[in-house]
């Protein structure tokens, strides 16, 4: 935009009367009228493609400060022209032709109107102030148009980047405050949940280990009374479970920690007239000799029948039956355990020690008791199935016993010349 008082052929073209000097000032404010009026558009036109919202407080200030700046530069270009004006003019008189003062007072009346104009249009928007800035630029090289629309948007672009990046750090760093509170928010709202949760939630029990389940001997009479012919039995006779309990505030809940089997083991030569076979050493004689090989090798007869017999032979037999107890009763263990968890006692404030003991006189724990019996002793009978087939393991176990005696008898037989019996092995 050119400016009012840059072109010297205007200050020779001047008259040097006041009418002339009065017209020349009009047209100078004119001018600066026409010059405001353009800048003016030019605003309207950026301020229309520019995003308020960009604007920070630091872009207003700065854009304040350039503008104030750029004003009293262009008060001071004015006040030389008008000097120089002055100076041409050929009457110097005071009284018909303006003074410097004077034009330096009118050039401040207008140059604050444009001073007003400058600062709101530095505050309506920031690429207003760029494309005053560039005007100004234009003013002081007295060569050069208006700047392009897109050259103010370019230059407001490259100025107002700072901003942006500005916004864009305080926009991120709001954002990572407002994600640190609301994790923190989460992190307590999830603390109190797990405490709310922990209040409400089932007591959970230790698992019980099968591995620490154990039997042992039963002191009481056995529930099986022996048969006549019946040289030995084994047999399960009770189940002991110890129990401690948790709560969850409202209830015990059982939980199993200790499990025994009870079991009996019988042993025994057949009455009334079965003996116990000791050997050459012992009772054996070339006259009964050969009976005793005959019933050992027989692994016994029936009571009826029975003369001789070895205890620890029946022993040897029932110890394969005791072997499978233990096994039977680990086997059961983990179901024994869900039948003892099934069991609670409302929890009355009573304690953990009370509400043990009122579990323990429950009608629903001696029956989980005794339903436990019945799955250890069936698993029991089940492995034992099939210990007395011919040549099976009891068989094998009474063998190991009476086999060496048998070789032994009739060794010494042999020795001593007594008669041939057909049950030693040739």
């Amino acid at each position: 935009m050119p400016s009012s008082f840059s072109s010297s052929d205007e200050v020779s073209s001047e008259g040097s009367d006041n009418p002339s000097d009065v017209s020349s000032a009009n047209s100078e404010q004119s001018a600066l009228s026409d010059q405001s009026s353009e800048a003016s558009d030019l605003t309207s036109e950026a301020s229309e493609q520019s995003q308020p919202s960009e604007l920070s407080s630091e872009e207003s200030d700065l854009s304040s400060e350039v503008s104030e700046q750029s004003r009293q530069s262009d008060l001071s270009s004015e006040q030389s022209a008008t000097s120089e004006q002055s100076s041409a003019s050929s009457e110097p008189s005071e009284q018909s032709s303006p003074s410097s003062e004077e034009l330096s007072s009118e050039s401040d009346s207008e140059s604050s109107s444009y001073s007003d104009w400058s600062s709101y249009s530095s505050y309506s928007s920031y690429s207003s102030w760029s494309s005053y800035s560039s005007e100004s630029s234009s003013e002081s090289s007295d060569d050069s148009e208006p700047s392009s629309p897109s050259s103010e948007l370019s230059e407001r672009s490259s100025q107002s980047e700072p901003s942006s990046q500005s916004t864009e750090t305080e926009s991120s760093n709001s954002s990572e405050s407002r994600e640190s509170s609301e994790s923190r928010d989460s992190s307590l709202s999830s603390d109190s949940s797990e405490s709310s949760n922990s209040s409400s939630s089932s007591c959970s029990c230790e698992s019980f280990d099968p591995a620490s389940a154990g039997i042992a001997m039963f002191g009481g009479t056995p529930r099986y009374t022996l048969e006549p012919d019946d040289y030995g039995y084994t047999d399960t006779e009770q189940i002991l479970i110890d129990i401690t309990a948790c709560s969850d505030g409202m209830v015990w809940t059982a939980c199993l920690t200790g499990l025994t089997g009870e079991y009996s083991l019988r042993a025994r030569l057949l009455p009334p007239n079965q003996q116990e076979v000791t050997g050459p050493t012992g009772n054996t004689t070339d006259g009964n000799y050969c009976d005793q090989v005959t019933e050992l090798s027989a692994l016994g007869y029936n009571a009826a029948t029975a003369q001789w017999y070895m205890l620890q032979a029946v022993q040897a037999h029932e110890q394969v039956h005791a072997d499978k107890l233990l096994p039977a009763l680990q086997a059961v263990s983990p179901a024994i355990e869900a039948k003892i968890a099934a069991l609670s006692v409302p929890d009355t404030g009573q304690g953990k020690e009370i509400a043990v003991a009122e579990i323990k006189g429950s009608a629903e724990f001696i029956q989980a008791v005794q339903e436990a019996f019945e799955l250890w002793d069936a698993e029991f009978t089940t492995r034992i199935e099939h210990d007395h087939d011919p040549g099976g393991p009891t068989d094998t176990a009474e063998h190991a016993v009476v086999d060496p005696m048998i070789k032994s008898i009739c060794d010494n037989a042999k020795e001593n010349g007594w008669i041939p019996c057909p049950a030693c092995p040739p």
